[in-house]
């Protein structure tokens, strides 16, 4: 099983070459496209679990590109390189939601140690999400949560024009049990 499912996006072909051997040498598994247009037609039919594209190229540029694979996927890591060392390449890159960024050429030291900085800082933010919307105790969903996934059902609701259904269950005497049996007793109840 591979570690992670890679889209590279880079109008060379030696780019990409090269890249997706390294990739697989790593144990991921990987998919090319030659330019933004064929990137999107692959992240709408497949999932990703990172990106890495170039600034520059045919059809769509990769700052474009970013921008609408985060409109599709707004939690997908993408590393954007380029060729060109301008300043405001690195800015427009994490403007437009890349975290991280790197010039060519590179050495293949420097993209490994940003493309794992890149995941690991993923999966930290994703921990941390994950803590941020479930309840410690009973590890369901907290109220942000809630309030989240309420406002979709009702998106839905209205585009398909159906109703929506909120069941409420309540839990009574859960202060009388923590009273006579102890806390973790209405711990173990409420769980």
């Amino acid at each position: 099983m591979s570690l992670y499912k890679v889209l590279i996006v880079d109008d060379e072909e030696a780019v990409r070459n090269f890249l997706v051997p390294l990739f697989f040498k790593w144990g991921h598994n990987c998919e090319m496209a030659k330019d933004g247009i064929e990137a999107l037609e692959k992240i709408k039919k497949n999932s990703f679990d990172a990106a890495v594209i170039d600034v520059v190229m045919p059809l769509m540029d990769g700052i474009t590109l970013t921008k609408e694979l985060l409109r599709l996927n707004p939690n997908l890591p993408i590393m954007i390189m380029t060729g060109h060392a301008e300043e405001h390449s690195a800015v427009s890159a994490i403007g437009a939601g890349a975290r991280e960024f790197i010039r060519k050429p590179f050495s293949i030291g420097e993209f490994i140690l940003r493309f794992n900085k890149m995941m690991h800082d993923h999966k930290e933010e994703e921990a941390l999400l994950v803590l941020s919307l479930t309840d410690e105790l009973t590890g369901l969903y907290n109220r942000r949560r809630f309030f989240v996934l309420t406002e979709q059902c009702l998106k839905v609701a209205v585009r398909t024009r159906k109703k929506p259904l909120l069941l409420f269950i309540d839990m009574d005497d859960l202060k009388w049990i923590n009273d006579h049996y102890g806390h973790n007793e209405g711990d173990q109840a409420l769980i």
